[in-house]
């Protein structure tokens, strides 16, 4: 695990498996979530898998006190960078240890770049 500023990670290796639970419904501008797309690109093998959950639309519209962003997969595909390609993804409802529900949606990419 890292622990790191995603807009601002460098990785000292490349990975075949990316899991971001919930960061990037929290980059709200294009220019984050483009930056947060570099980063994955430049820290993924050749055919490696990442893992994003994020909350769904007609979910929460904010985490924490900040706002995010929703996602479907009609607007992760208008986002996704070339060089990334979904293969699946799939809603689930999340029960908080408050036992309310959180809507998110989890998208499987791999990159297709060498």
């Amino acid at each position: 695990f890292i622990c790191d500023d995603i807009l601002n990670f460098k990785a000292n290796k490349k990975f075949d498996i990316w899991h971001d639970r919930a960061v990037f419904h929290f980059l709200l501008t294009q220019k984050e979530q483009e930056t947060y797309f570099e980063v994955l690109k430049k820290s993924l093998k050749p055919n490696g898998i990442a893992i994003i959950s994020t909350f769904r639309t007609n979910g929460q519209t904010s985490c924490a006190g900040l706002d995010i962003v929703q996602y479907d997969e009609k607007k992760m595909l208008f986002v996704l960078p070339l060089g990334l390609k979904l293969l699946e993804c799939s809603k689930f409802v999340h029960i908080t240890p408050k036992d309310t529900e959180q809507e998110y949606i989890s998208f499987v990419l791999q990159s297709v770049f060498s």
